[in-house]
């Protein structure tokens, strides 16, 4: 199944409404707001190394990249641990905590990935509500190389849970969403034109059983709707030296049920210069918003680090203001 995504949009857009829409009108708007796009979960999560670079997914050839049909490439046991913080104006923080392993069936030629996810909000409150958004995933890539220049993978979620909760001041429960997979799969892959480029592509399917409870969905106990959601991912990076690498990549994703339709779409652009020594330095324009980046590698370690102004700007930043993100990320291979 594929990885899903979760937003503190889900949480922005319904505080809006709270205190000035009938319960009726909230049951609406409150599935409505899961069709948008949900930026900051295991779906667009990316190497740190990636996230400095302008949070690209399918093409720059990364220990744990999005991209399954990397999984194949790897000729080294790796274990990492990521942590992203994203602090908004208003008050709210999303932190997630992303621990994965990368082992080699055959070097270089089919390899599996395994990854844990968990992402929590953190002392939020919206429209007069607190909120409290969470998601845990278990996820499974497998990739294998195709011939001499092209690998392919799939990818798996097995098992995931996303929620959001919202409580008035008096402890009654105001609204209560729930999704779980149904059906879906992510499948990416690679072209290597020239050691150490690639051109790759990833694409998403999902379908997504969303239930809303709680006293915004009175008169009735609960309300069901089935979202789909489609991700494409699409780019290519090139050596300019042997030392200094750029990125490009397109993404486009959307959910939508029915009627109810909306996404993410934009340039996610980057660069990297790499020194004998193992420092690295980055840049890059996730959707147009500045990413910086620094990495260490030595030995068996490599220690990354990647902030970004303003993630996601376009959808969340009218209705929980500027935001910064922090991301570290510790890497042992052997």
């Amino acid at each position: 199944m594929r990885h899903p995504r979760l937003g503190t949009l889900i949480v922005a857009a319904i505080g809006l409404v709270f205190l000035s829409l009938a319960p009726r009108a909230l049951c609406q708007f409150g599935l409505q707001s899961y069709a948008l796009s949900h930026p900051f979960g295991l779906a667009t999560a990316t190497t740190t190394r990636e996230f400095g670079m302008g949070g690209e997914i399918s093409c720059v050839g990364d220990r744990g990249s999005g991209n399954p049909a990397f999984a194949a490439t790897q000729t080294e046991d790796a274990v990492g641990l990521r942590w992203t913080d994203t602090s908004f104006d208003s008050g709210m923080d999303v932190d997630s905590y992303h621990l994965w392993a990368v082992t080699p069936i055959h070097p270089n030629e089919s390899g599996l990935e395994f990854t844990l996810f968990r992402l929590r909000s953190i002392g939020g409150s919206v429209g007069g509500a607190a909120v409290d958004v969470s998601e845990d995933d278990f996820a499974v890539h497998y990739g294998r190389r195709l011939a001499k220049r092209w690998t392919a993978g799939i990818g798996l979620a097995p098992w995931y849970k996303i929620s959001f909760k919202a409580t008035l001041p008096n402890g009654v429960p105001l609204m209560d969403l729930e999704a779980k997979p149904s059906i879906g799969a992510r499948a990416g892959i690679t072209y290597q034109p020239a050691p150490g480029d690639y051109w790759g592509l990833v694409y998403d399917y999902m379908l997504e059983d969303v239930t809303g409870t709680g006293l915004a969905f009175m008169p009735m106990t609960s309300v069901e709707q089935v979202f789909h959601t489609d991700l494409l991912a699409i780019g290519g990076t090139r050596h300019i030296t042997p030392e200094w690498l750029v990125a490009a990549e397109w993404q486009d994703a959307v959910t939508q049920a029915g009627d109810i339709k909306a996404g993410l779409h934009g340039w996610h652009l980057g660069t990297e210069y790499r020194w004998p020594q193992g420092l690295a330095l980055r840049a890059g324009l996730n959707d147009g918003q500045m990413t910086l980046g620094a990495g260490y590698q030595n030995g068996h370690w490599d220690v990354e680090y990647a902030f970004m102004n303003n993630w996601n700007n376009e959808v969340v930043g009218s209705i929980l203001g500027a935001s910064d993100t922090h991301q570290v990320q510790a890497l042992y291979t052997w």
